[in-house]
């Protein structure tokens, strides 16, 4: 039983850290992303 316990704790934790990892990096990627587009958008209303 703690065995099996211990393997899907193990399992489990490194999940989660991917997923807060994933987030962050989406943040990192997005965020740039979408303000470059805000800006792109802009220089074509202007023209």
């Amino acid at each position: 039983m703690e065995v099996v316990e211990g393997q899907e704790e193990h399992t489990f934790e490194p999940n989660l850290w991917i997923n807060s990892l994933s987030d962050q990096l989406g943040h990192a990627i997005y965020s740039p992303l979408f303000s470059t587009c805000n800006t792109l958008q802009a220089a074509l209303f202007r023209m």
